[in-house]
């Protein structure tokens, strides 16, 4: 098989399948309403995982500080249970500040020449990581929730074609894997929450699940950034900006724009997060000539 068709399906079908159809399985398998809040991000995970472990030289032991991204993947569905219903807010801020300092601690290199100093990295890591999981999981539960995922997996694979564009496209390809997998469990929604109201296998879990993604999103949509950020030199903080885009959804959860309905709701809220992301393209390609 030529190279070139190995790197599509790696980037495309091979995250995208199993994130699909493990979305499904599991949407129709697991039986509790608050276990399924695990459903979509396992889909993602199992997806990025998938198309890791095609892309060249793939590392299942982490060498590199990158080589742990595949695990905070999984991680991060574990993280998830911070968001559960029935713990308090102090219990939640806590555990996700610890869950945010964890994944930073493996995701920062030990670089003697880092600039700001290892530590201090960390630190910062942790609070974009903690910021991107506060501001973002109320969102599912104010603005409709299918579309909140498809522009989730639009900051993805716009954040993919900054890293390819910007810095490498082997990282690209990396970013372009988590994408697929995040376009695949919103197809998956997408297609569940086409059924009838009044049919039993309707599923009124959708949200809950959708909530529990956000731990996902920003850990590994959030890390990927990260690495593009700090591995170019110099770095290019721009890519940080492609999972904040999704923050502009808030201009629609309150205030005079919370008022917009049907069409004109869904075209504005792309349009707030999509100018954004092709402000940060426009600025990648300007900076490396293309």
């Amino acid at each position: 098989m030529p190279v070139d068709v190995q790197t599509v399906l790696a980037m495309a079908v091979l995250p995208l399948v199993p994130a699909v159809g493990l979305a499904w399985v599991l949407g129709w398998l697991v039986p509790a309403e608050t276990s399924k809040r695990y459903v979509l991000g396992s889909a993602v995970a199992a997806g990025f995982f998938a198309g890791y472990v095609v892309l060249p030289d793939p590392a299942l032991v982490p060498v590199k500080y990158w080589h742990w991204l595949p695990y905070l993947a999984a991680a991060s569905v574990v993280a998830s249970m911070t968001q559960a219903p029935g713990i308090s807010w102090p219990v939640r801020i806590v555990a996700s500040g610890l869950v945010a300092i964890a994944a930073a601690w493996l995701l920062v290199p030990d670089w003697e020449d880092l600039k700001p100093p290892r530590h201090i990295t960390i630190g910062l890591l942790a609070a974009y990581f903690a910021l991107l999981t506060a501001a973002l999981t109320p969102l599912p539960n104010r603005l409709a929730g299918v579309q909140f995922l498809g522009l989730l997996a639009a900051a993805a694979a716009v954040l993919a074609l900054l890293i390819a564009l910007g810095y490498s496209l082997r990282f690209g390809q990396l970013a372009a894997v988590a994408a697929a997998s995040f376009a695949g469990v919103w197809l998956a929604a997408l297609g569940m929450s086409n059924w009838p109201r009044g049919d039993e296998r309707h599923p009124a879990w959708l949200p809950t699940a959708i909530h529990g993604l956000v731990p996902v999103f920003a850990l590994l949509i959030g890390g990927l950034a990260f690495v593009g950020t700090i591995d170019p030199d110099p770095p290019m903080p721009v890519m940080l900006v492609a999972p904040l885009a999704p923050l502009a959804l808030w201009l629609f959860a309150a205030g005079p724009l919370a008022r917009l309905q049907g069409l004109s709701a869904i075209l504005a809220q792309c349009a707030a997060v999509v100018i954004p992301l092709l402000i940060a393209v426009g600025v990648v390609a300007l900076g490396s000539g293309h």
